[in-house]
């Protein structure tokens, strides 16, 4: 027999689950907001900007065209 505490304690792990599951949610659209402001400004760099910062600007290139929901992806040799 279900009894009413039983019901309760179901209700409070259901909500729990939904609450748990938003919030990784939230933060995975956070990384990818955050993941497409980089490249987009990466992107803004001009190659005077790159070289003195040292970066090559084909892996700005390649960077810059990955989808937000991709991460950062090492370059193959």
């Amino acid at each position: 027999m279900i009894s009413l505490i039983n019901v309760v304690h179901f209700r409070q792990d259901e909500g729990r689950h939904v609450l748990d599951s938003l919030g990784r949610f939230a933060d995975r659209v956070r990384v990818w907001r955050r993941r497409s402001r980089a490249r987009r400004q990466l992107a803004q760099l001009d190659r005077r900007m790159l070289r003195d910062l040292g970066i090559d600007p084909v892996a700005v290139q390649y960077e810059i065209a990955q989808p937000f929901w991709v991460g950062e992806q090492p370059l193959r040799d």
